[in-house]
C-alpha cells in the first residue's frame, strides 16, 4: 500500500527508496513488484528508468519495462537487447501489444533481421517483430520480411508466418495476428508486398526442406501464389519427397492444368503411398475422364477398400454414358448382395448424384427391399481416424462432451471406449441414429422439479439419505438437498439427440468405425 500512495504522491525523491524495495524483494512477491511499477508510474520519471537498463536485478528490470510501458514511454526499445529473455518478452509486448506504443514499432520491427541466430526461434519476440513489421506496411518492412524468410536460421513456422503476413498486407478489416485485435493501419503502402512476394516467393520454395515444402504449397494454394510449374513436377515424381508434398504439387499442377500433366500422373499412379495414388485418379478424372475410366476397368479389382470409395465419388461427378454403365452394373452387384459393403454407402451416394434416370431408380428400389431403421450403408467401410476427429471436435456432434469428459460420475453419457468389445456395429449405429432405442443402464433422463421452482433434466450420480448429486443435460454437476427436490420422474427417453440430423451419412460411418475400434 505503501508503494501505490507514493505513486499517487507521484514524489521523485522516492525513486531510489522503490529500487531498494525491489532489489530486496528479487522477484519473490509479485504483489510488490505491482506496488513498485505503480509508485514509479506516479513519479512520471523516463530518465530515471532508463538509467536502470544495466541494473544487476532482474526484477528491477523487468519493474522498470512495465512501469514505462505504462507511461507509453518508446524509450521502452531500448529493453529489446536486456539479456535475459524476460525482460526482452516484456518489452515486446509492451511496444506490440494492446494499444501499443507506436513511435517504438519501428525499433521492434528492425529487431527481425538483427537477431542473432541463437534467437531467431524465440517466438514471443518474433512474432511481435514480424507484426510490427506489417503494421509499419512499406516497403522496407515488405522486403525485411522477405529477408527473415529466406533466412537459414529462421525457424519453418516464423518463415511461414512472415509468408502468410506479406500474403495478407491488405486484409481488411486487419486483425492482428499475435493478439487478435482489430486495428486501424495508416500511411500503409498497399502495394510494398506484391512485387516481394512475386519475386522472393519462388526461391524460398526452391530451397525448403521437409514439411515446409507442403506448408508452402498450402500457403501458396490458399493465396493464389505462382509456383514454378517444373519443381512442382520433379517433387511429384521424386521418390524421396514427403508423401504429403508430393501430393500438393500434383494437386497444385491439376488446378493450373499443367501440359505435362497427363505423363506425371502415369508417374505415380502405382505409387506406394496411398494418398498420392488417390490424388492422381482425382487429377486423372479431370483431365481426361475416359482414360480415367479405362483405367478403372481394368485396375480397380486390385484397389484399396479407400481407392474403390473415392473412384465412386469420381465417377458420379462425370455425367457421362460410361460412368452410368459402370455404376449401374455396381447397383445390380449391390442388389444381388454381392457388393463389398464398405463401398454401399459410396455407391448410393454416386449414383445420386450422377443424376441417371435409371441409376436413381435402382436406389429408390433398393432402399425400399431394406429393413434396417437406418439408412444403408453405415456399417462399414468408415475410417478411423476421421472418426477420432468427429468425436472429439465436431462442433454440432459434441460427442466428447458427454461421453469422454473425466469417466462415469462426472459426464452424462456412458464411457465408450472400449464399447466394440461388448457391442457390435449394429447397436452403435442404432444408438446414434436413435438414441432412445436401447438405453444403457443408469442413464435414462431423469427429471427433477424443484422447491424453488423450475425442473432440470439429467442424471442421477449417487443419492444418499440427505441429498443427491445430479449431472445436468449441459454437463454441470450439481448437489441437490432431498428437501428442495419435490418431483423425481425417470424419462425412458435419452438426452442425446439423434445424430442422423447433426452428422452426414459418410460421418456417421467414420463414427461407427471409431467407436467399434476404439481401445
Amino acid at each position: 500500500m505503501a508503494g501505490i500512495a507514493l505513486g499517487k504522491i507521484g514524489d521523485p525523491r522516492a525513486f531510489n527508496a522503490v529500487t531498494r524495495m525491489l532489489e530486496e524483494n528479487d522477484g519473490r512477491d509479485p504483489y510488490l513488484r505491482h506496488a513498485g511499477v505503480m509508485a514509479w508510474l506516479g513519479m512520471n520519471d523516463s530518465v530515471e528508468l532508463n538509467r536502470l537498463i544495466d541494473h544487476s536485478h532482474l526484477d528491477v528490470r523487468l519493474a522498470a519495462v512495465v512501469a514505462l510501458r505504462r507511461l507509453k514511454d518508446a524509450t521502452v526499445a531500448r529493453f529489446l537487447k536486456d539479456e535475459h529473455p524476460f525482460v526482452r518478452h516484456e518489452a515486446a509486448r509492451a511496444i506490440h501489444d494492446d494499444f501499443s506504443i507506436p513511435s517504438a514499432l519501428p525499433d521492434l520491427a528492425v529487431l527481425l533481421t538483427d537477431l542473432p541466430a541463437s534467437s531467431q526461434s524465440d517466438e514471443a519476440i518474433v512474432r511481435r517483430a514480424i507484426s510490427a513489421n506489417m503494421r509499419l506496411g512499406q516497403s522496407v518492412h515488405a522486403q525485411r520480411l522477405m529477408r527473415f524468410a529466406e533466412s537459414d536460421a529462421a525457424p519453418d513456422s516464423m518463415k511461414l508466418e512472415a509468408l502468410e503476413s506479406l500474403a495478407t498486407w491488405n486484409a481488411s478489416p486487419f486483425i492482428d495476428r499475435v493478439v487478435g485485435r482489430v486495428r486501424v493501419l495508416k500511411g500503409r503502402n498497399p502495394l510494398a508486398a506484391k512485387s516481394v512476394l512475386r519475386e522472393g516467393f519462388q526461391p524460398v520454395v526452391h530451397r525448403a526442406e521437409g514439411a515446409l515444402r507442403s506448408d508452402l504449397l498450402k500457403l501458396a494454394a490458399r493465396h493464389e501464389i505462382e509456383v514454378d510449374q517444373s519443381i512442382l513436377a520433379e517433387w511429384v515424381i521424386s521418390d524421396g519427397m514427403e508423401p504429403a508434398t508430393r501430393v500438393r504439387a500434383l494437386a497444385r499442377l491439376t488446378d493450373s492444368n499443367d501440359p505435362g500433366l497427363l505423363e506425371i500422373i502415369g508417374a505415380v499412379i502405382s505409387s506406394e503411398h496411398i494418398d498420392l495414388r488417390i490424388q492422381a485418379m482425382r487429377s486423372w478424372a479431370l483431365v481426361n475422364q475416359s482414360q480415367f475410366i479405362d483405367y478403372f476397368n481394368m485396375n480397380s479389382s486390385e484397389w484399396s477398400v479407400a481407392e474403390k470409395q473415392i473412384a465412386l465419388d469420381l465417377l458420379g461427378g462425370m455425367h457421362t454414358e460410361r460412368s452410368a454403365d459402370i455404376l449401374r452394373d455396381l447397383m445390380m452387384d449391390l442388389q444381388q448382395g454381392s457388393l463389398d459393403s464398405s463401398l454401399e454407402l459410396d455407391l448410393l451416394t454416386a449414383s445420386v448424384k450422377h443424376g441417371d434416370a435409371e441409376l436413381k431408380f435402382q436406389v429408390k428400389t433398393y432402399r425400399e427391399t431394406r429393413s434396417e431403421t437406418y439408412p444403408p450403408g453405415l456399417l462399414q467401410g468408415g475410417h478411423y481416424d476421421r472418426g477420432r476427429i468427429i468425436f472429439d471436435d465436431h462442433v454440432a456432434g459434441q460427442c466428447i462432451r458427454c461421453h469422454d469428459a473425466g469417466g462415469a460420475d462426472k459426464q452424462v453419457g456412458p464411457a465408450l471406449k472400449g464399447i466394440g468389445q461388448t457391442r457390435d456395429r449394429a447397436y452403435l449405429l442404432e444408438s446414434l441414429v436413435n438414441p432412445s432405442a436401447a438405453l444403457a443402464e443408469g442413464y435414462a433422463l431423469t427429471m427433477i422439479g424443484l422447491k424453488e421452482g423450475g425442473a432440470q433434466a439429467g442424471r442421477v450420480v449417487t443419492e444418499t439419505s440427505t441429498d443427491l448429486t445430479f449431472i445436468k443435460v449441459t454437463g454441470e454437476t450439481v448437489r441437490y438437498d432431498k428437501s428442495d427436490v419435490m418431483t423425481r420422474t425417470v424419462v425412458k427417453a435419452s438426452s442425446m439427440p439423434p445424430m442422423l440430423g447433426i452428422l452426414t451419412p459418410f460421418e456417421l460411418r467414420d463414427l461407427v468405425e471409431f467407436l467399434v475400434t476404439w481401445e
